[in-house]
């Protein structure tokens, strides 16, 4: 391509980028191009013709998606009316099909469906049009010829199209000039489909005949938009024999490059491989694991696939047991998981297929170690070989975890390949103390570009109400000028701005900032690009935390914000905002990035530096966390780029770092930090590893003991040989990833200390106690302090029927948080946050909660702040309390059966009642049934018992929830929010639909 082609294409991008920002025409520097337009058009579609008619043309799609981009502004309609003389419509088909020809099909599918079929006039551009917007219905001699190759699969239809559009061009060369040009796009766009088309991928995998996949390629034709070609990456994977290999495979792709339709893939090949084949999906996150269900799981029934997906706390319901046992497809996180093998015990061996999503999670400090000990698992020789489809677009060292898994060089998918271009941006100040953003500063001239007067004095201006004077709103703060940025970029897209951290320095304190922006400055107010519907999202939020709380006072600015604190269901609501358009501006911790898709254009990194509380200093993100939240911008079929602006000097390094994919620290597992960590410390006293020297650290070290004593039961087998139990625990740990990729002196202290709490559990192993503690979930520390302070005779725990009954509330306050480990996390709860939480205070909530107030009664009621509230339903009572108060309940369970008692049904069902904050068990059975919002299940449940009906089992309920729906709805009305009676009718949606459990 000629330097100055190459330098206007380069201009025009950033002339794009301006207007995308809607900056001043006085901000926008001055364009060669913009004065010689007629020229640069007329070189663009010169150098159209010069690669199309090129024999290697598909090799240059660089080249090809630079021409793409120089023709559009002609037709968008945020540029065009700078131009004059261009036909916008047809104009844009050539854009379309460049960006096509690039392997950008998403971003074709978009620009091609900003104008209808309907206004092109000749057959050869109605069929263009519609093969890039895939729109078969219209009547057109060749749509019709296409429609009948995508139901049928038979190639010869092709053959005669690629024939016909060969000789059209040719006779239209000496005929038509235009319509020469439109047949030579379409013989083009046809001989780019003959061997890139679902059809083709599928069936040159041992040359099936096309009624083997039929069924899978009309549902995808059905799919909105119509799906009939893979995404590069997706082809590697093909090609690689992903469908015919009965191995583990690993893959490495960017986000929004397909995995998940790829899994889709994988799992209907399996179940026509072998339909008996059951197949586990790990999601790590409940987000995403809720994401699944409400998505894939609708796509996987369409191809007559069962599913039933399970997610949050470690109770397992009877529905629950029984839907595993059927359905061909379990979406599940490790934790829930991990609870089921209790009450089904060869689960392991029922599981031929296992998706591993997010797998850099490994690493993770909260969710890693039950994800490496569950992988660990089924690596086991006696529950049957596995395949494993392990996933994740972050991991540098994936080819270890690969071959961990039973994985070969061949079965390794690396793929850098992104449906949608991303671009990264530095916020820096200029000469004239105006701030301009410094475009792919990775990058030499002409891609490498400048954005000035991004941000001016200009911008923070405004006139005091009091004096009536100008003034100037502070902006020497990176919080001001990130919150600016985030403003700025609005008009253009949906924005995220991202900070690692929930509090003033990080999430709240952008969110109070962009309202005292909005209210003082003349920047782009979010507000105005809402629709009405946010106004049920603050309904919600009002309903739920109050009219005073931050987040129900931000949505009236037409923004929200998203972090760990936040309750499941409002996470899932604010998604949904942003999915259909209710806001344009997300504040956001990295939670945003837990797996799900979200049609994000502009993501602006307010810090890259996250607080870490051992050193209580600032430290760099880890590289790869980074990647994966700017990875989140430009969502394939809903913009053609990405666009990141980081704002923080200090974290351009950082930034160059993901932008190049360098530098990203290797996974390990977070088995293997552990391990690591006592040896080091047992290294640094020169002490002597023994299980007394371990016992006699703090709590802090007793808990990471606690951790290894967990995942050597876990990891266990029930039924045990004492004398064979060193060389059981030796070949167990040799499964681990930790071992995998540990040197000769940590494989010998992952030995040595498996051993050492070997041989604490021996005596239990002897005794048979074994069993109740692997049953319960607990540590050994655990088991023993239970039984030392804990009176399990007593009869409350056969008599309670009250979940708040006061006797149980009493024994949990006396008993419970008086045991080391929930004292410990109470006590580091207090110090983090800066509170001085007692036992009272957790009783007290906890009350409130399974009586079903709302964060806002009990933060009332218990003289506590909403955002205090949240943190400890959010870590304490929901993550660390739950969990200790399951595994105590499940004990008292175990020794309650050895002597011939039962354990009253409102205690062993206690631990839901606390997760989900419900107070009887027809509200239990909702959830069972599906339902997940909490107050659409108190009113249903309430509609219910009005109506007088009982029921025995759960399938009577659920047949009269399908029969009584409408009238169960017309009951509870307008009693609750707009959004709650939503989920719960999408709730009997799926009630009433086949292959959904």
């Amino acid at each position: 391509m000629r330097k100055n082609l190459k330098l206007w294409i380069a201009q025009s991008e950033s002339w794009h980028t301006f207007v995308d920002f809607r900056l001043p025409e006085k901000a926008i520097a001055k364009y060669p191009f913009l004065e010689r337009t007629d020229d640069f058009y007329i070189a663009l579609f010169g150098k159209l013709f010069d690669l199309l008619n090129d024999p290697k043309f598909e090799e240059k799609k660089d080249d090809l998606l630079a021409i793409g981009k120089g023709l559009e502004i002609y037709s968008l309609k945020s540029t065009r009316n700078k131009f004059r003389g261009v036909n916008y419509s047809e104009n844009i088909l050539y854009a379309a099909s460049l960006y096509y020809l690039a392997d950008y099909s998403a971003s074709a599918w978009l620009l091609a469906n900003l104008f209808s079929a309907n206004q092109y006039g000749s057959d050869a551009d109605k069929f263009i049009s519609c093969f890039l917007s895939r729109n078969i219905q219209v009547d057109n001699a060749y749509v019709s010829q296409l429609r009948k190759y995508l139901h049928r699969g038979d190639i010869t239809i092709l053959d005669e199209m690629r024939e016909t559009f060969s000789q059209r061009t040719k006779d239209a060369l000496k005929d038509s000039p235009h319509e020469y040009t439109f047949y030579k796009l379409a013989s083009c766009l046809i001989d780019r489909f003959y061997t890139n088309n679902i059809w083709i991928d599928l069936l040159g995998q041992n040359h099936y005949e096309p009624q083997v996949w039929k069924k899978y390629v009309e549902a995808n034709l059905k799919r909105k938009p119509p799906v009939w070609d893979f995404f590069p990456s997706q082809k590697e994977a093909i090609n690689r024999g992903i469908l015919k290999e009965n191995k583990s495979f690993s893959f490495q792709m960017p986000t929004s490059a397909g995995k998940t339709a790829l899994c889709e893939l994988i799992i209907y090949n399996e179940k026509r491989m072998n339909p008996d084949a059951k197949i586990l999906f790990l999601a790590p996150f409940r987000a995403l694991a809720s994401e699944l269900k409400s998505g894939f799981s609708k796509k996987i029934a369409q191809l007559g696939i069962k599913s039933k997906t399970i997610y949050g706390g470690n109770i397992v319901t009877q529905d629950e047991k029984k839907a595993i046992q059927k359905v061909d497809l379990l979406i599940s996180t490790p934790e829930k998981f991990m609870a089921v093998e209790s009450f089904i015990p060869d689960i392991y061996e029922l599981f031929q297929v296992i998706i591993c999503d997010e797998g850099h999670l490994l690493d993770n400090e909260q969710r890693g170690l039950n994800y490496e000990i569950l992988l660990s698992k089924f690596r086991s020789p006696s529950v049957g070989e596995k395949k494993f489809i392990f996933l994740s677009a972050i991991i540098p060292n994936i080819e270890e975890i690969n071959t961990w898994l039973g994985g070969d060089q061949t079965s390794l998918v690396k793929s850098e390949y992104r449906p949608t271009e991303l671009n990264f941006a530095f916020l820096k100040q200029g000469n004239d103390k105006t701030y301009y953003l410094d475009v792919n500063p990775t990058k030499g001239r002409p891609e490498n570009y400048q954005i000035s007067k991004f941000l001016s004095k200009i911008d923070f201006q405004y006139i005091n109400p009091a004096t009536n004077r100008k003034k100037t709103y502070p902006f020497s703060s990176i919080k001001a000028r990130a919150v600016a940025s985030a403003l700025k970029a609005v008009p253009s897209g949906t924005v995220a701005l991202f900070a690692p951290q929930k509090g003033q320095g990080g999430v709240s304190g952008l969110a109070e900032e962009v309202i005292k922006q909005v209210d003082k400055l003349s920047l782009p107010n979010p507000a105005n690009y809402s629709s009405s519907s946010v106004a049920l999202l603050k309904e919600y939020c009002e309903k739920l935390f109050g009219k005073e709380y931050l987040l129900t006072r931000l949505i009236d600015y037409g923004a929200v914000f998203h972090h760990g604190d936040l309750p499941q269901d409002v996470h899932e609501a604010i998604e949904d905002s942003l999915r259909d358009g209710s806001v344009r501006l997300i504040i956001c911790t990295n939670t945003l990035a837990e797996g799900v898709n979200l049609p994000i254009r502009t993501i602006v990194v307010h810090s890259a530096k996250r607080f870490d509380y051992e050193s209580k200093r600032l430290v760099d993100m880890e590289i790869r966390d980074l990647k994966n939240i700017t990875g989140r911008a430009g969502r394939a079929g809903k913009e053609t780029k990405g666009f990141i602006i980081i704002t923080n000097p200090t974290d351009f390094n950082t930034a160059k770092k993901v932008i190049k994919d360098e530098g990203g620290n290797n996974v390990t597992g977070f088995l293997y930090k552990i391990v690591h960590a006592v040896a080091k410390f047992v290294q640094d006293k020169r002490l002597t590893l023994s299980n007394d020297i371990l016992d006699e650290q703090n709590e802090r070290f007793k808990q990471l003991i606690d951790s290894i004593d967990i995942s050597l039961i876990s990891l266990m087998a029930e039924e045990i040989e004492t004398e064979k139990l060193r060389e059981h625990i030796n070949t167990l740990v040799e499964q681990t990833f930790a071992f995998r990729q540990a040197n000769v002196d940590e494989k010998k202290a992952l030995r040595d200390i498996f051993n050492l709490r070997g041989d604490v559990l021996r005596p239990y192993v002897e005794s048979k106690e074994y069993r109740t503690i692997k049953k319960s979930g607990a540590s050994v520390r655990l088991y023993k302090s239970v039984l030392d302070s804990i009176d399990l005779e007593d009869e409350l725990w056969r008599a309670t029927n009250d979940p708040v009954s006061e006797t149980w509330l009493q024994v949990i306050k006396d008993n419970v948080l008086a045991l080391p480990q929930p004292k410990f996390s109470i006590e580091e709860f207090n110090k983090y946050n800066g509170t001085n939480l007692s036992s009272d205070d957790i009783i007290k909530i906890i009350k409130l909660w399974i009586k079903g107030h709302a964060y806002k009664d009990i933060a009332d009621k218990s003289q506590i702040e909403v955002d205090t509230i949240l943190k400890i339903f959010s870590s304490l009572i929901g993550f660390h309390l739950q969990s200790i108060i399951s595994s105590i309940i499940r004990i008292a369970d175990s020794k309650l059966l050895e002597k011939d008692k039962n354990l009253s049904e409102t205690l062993s069902y206690w631990p839901q009642y606390l997760l989900y904050g419900l107070k009887n068990r027809l509200e239990l059975d909702l959830v069972e049934l599906g339902f997940t919002n909490r107050i659409g299940i108190m009113a249903l449940s309430e509609a219910i018992k009005d109506e007088g009906f009982t029921y025995a089992e759960l399938k009577k309920l659920r047949d009269y929830i399908k029969r009584n729906s409408d009238h169960l709805f017309e009951r509870i009305g307008s009693s609750i929010p707009k959004i709650s009676y939503e989920k719960l009718k999408e709730t009997v949606d799926y009630l009433n639909r086949k292959n959904i459990h």
